[in-house]
């Protein structure tokens, strides 16, 4: 079961279990899911009945900075009933929908993010000790892998970096200790959101005299059987008293890892390996570029951008068929839903899709795209410049695919006649084989994971076929 089906399946218990007196959005334990899915790109409707609670930000309201309870679809449905006075609700539902209308979603901010004390790990630990033994590879975010060692047979293991970082959320730093005494708590502690079939690195950080002390523990992700280690006093990590290593028992513990080549895995299968069905859809889309850009993709955590285009740093946008448009929000700050602003350091935004075409000579798939500069945005408000302007959805102009793509054309509006200087390209993607090899290494079983369906194949323009 992926991260997706477990998170879904945590909701339906939830409210299968919860009782009549307590209120879905106010419970802790409702709270912490949406975290989780929060961390995932995902937000949870806390309305009882939503068919499918789980669901992208892009499909709940972003009302002053911070995302609704309810999602679009539960809104609009409370609308209507009350609207066309249809309800069927009792009064206690009626009482309880009007608790989860009131609830406030609040927005998650720390001084130091997990992502940030881990790239500072990577960096500045990690990659100088371990580069000068193995092969290392630190991944992009939203791999399951935060780094790869190459093995000698060509392949590669996978490794998971957790870290426990050096400073408190109020900027303070941690005593260098292991205990949980009030005023005085120095133990480390690890969270695990899923299950990790590689090694599990997990690095204490503490500032002693100015310098960074790490304190070093591995094991293999199959024998963490709980959802957090905490410390020992003596030193030792969570319920199995996993033992400190020092550099060379890290590199030791790497070595055996390399030793069992049942944990060998390709490296295009690693770069493919990520946390949830949303994240695989952008990998894939980022991929297929390579077909028309020189693309270049950071080895972080997070950052403003996806990807560079050669010098140029470039978010990607996935454009929804159904719907027409492309999300232009993020997460910042730790708040979900954000429209981007003139500051964030991006140059242009390139939208695209995979879709799915029935020809006469079988499937075949196609990548459509444009790329609109950062300036261009700012001039038509489409971002937040001087605290000004900014949306969350775009409404893309596909030029001579939108027939083909909605089954209609629709009349521009001056609002956004802007658009049609962007219109859509398109290029073919044929599936990557070994006999075939392509650039962005999307098998077919990868393509179909992503293509979307059109509405009107008949209605293709010829140059995609030219």
């Amino acid at each position: 079961m992926d991260v997706q089906a477990e998170l879904q399946a945590e909701i339906m218990d939830l409210r299968a279990n919860m009782g009549t007196k307590r209120v879905l959005g106010q419970m802790p334990e409702f709270k912490e899911i949406r975290m989780k899915a929060l961390e995932l790109g995902f937000w949870v409707c806390s309305c009882m009945v939503c068919e499918d609670p789980l669901k992208d930000l892009t499909d709940f309201v972003t009302t002053g900075g911070v995302l609704t309870g309810k999602c679009k679809d539960c809104r609009n449905k409370d609308w209507r009933d009350w609207y066309h006075g249809t309800t069927s609700e009792t009064q206690e539902a009626r009482e309880q929908r009007t608790m989860d209308s009131n609830e406030h979603v609040g927005s998650i901010e720390t001084s130091e993010p997990h992502y940030k004390t881990e790239d500072e790990v990577m960096k500045n630990f990690l990659v100088p000790v371990l580069s000068q033994v193995f092969e290392f590879i630190v991944m992009p975010e939203f791999r399951r892998a935060d780094a790869v060692v190459k093995c000698p047979n060509g392949k590669y293991i996978q490794i998971q970096l957790k870290t426990d970082g050096a400073f408190h959320k109020d900027g303070t730093p941690k005593p260098d200790n292991s205990t949980r005494k009030k005023c005085d708590v120095g133990q480390a502690m690890f969270t695990f959101k899923s299950k990790y079939e590689m090694l599990v690195i997990s690095i204490k950080s503490r500032l002693v005299n100015g310098e960074l002390k790490r304190y070093i523990w591995v094991e293999h992700g199959s024998k963490i059987t709980t959802s957090a280690l905490g410390e020992h006093p003596d030193g030792t990590l969570g319920p199995q008293k996993i033992p400190q290593v020092d550099i060379e028992g890290l590199i030791d513990a790497i070595r055996e890892e390399i030793a069992r080549e049942e944990n060998h895995v390709y490296f295009i299968d690693a770069w493919f390996h990520v946390y949830s069905e949303k994240h695989f859809k952008e990998v894939a889309n980022i991929q297929a570029l390579q077909t028309v850009y020189n693309v270049d993709v950071p080895r972080q955590n997070q950052q403003d951008f996806d990807c560079f285009f050669d010098q140029r740093r470039i978010q990607v946008k996935t454009y929804t068929v159904k719907s027409g448009e492309a999300g232009l929000s993020h997460t910042k700050n730790g708040r979900a839903g954000q429209p981007y602003d003139s500051k964030d350091e991006i140059d242009a935004f390139c939208i695209d899709c995979i879709i799915r075409l029935q020809t006469v000579n079988g499937i075949q798939y196609f990548m459509l795209y444009c790329e609109i500069p950062m300036d261009v945005l700012i001039k038509n408000k489409m971002v937040i410049h001087d605290n000004k302007g900014g949306i969350t959805t775009l409404s893309v102009h596909p030029g001579i695919y939108e027939e083909m793509l909605i089954g209609r054309t629709k009349n521009t509006t001056s609002k956004t006649s802007w658009l049609d200087d962007y219109p859509f390209k398109h290029v073919r993607l044929y599936e990557h084989t070994p006999e075939n090899p392509q650039v962005h290494k999307l098998t077919k079983e990868n393509l179909e994971k992503v293509a979307q369906d059109i509405s009107k194949p008949e209605a293709a323009p010829q140059c995609m076929f030219e």
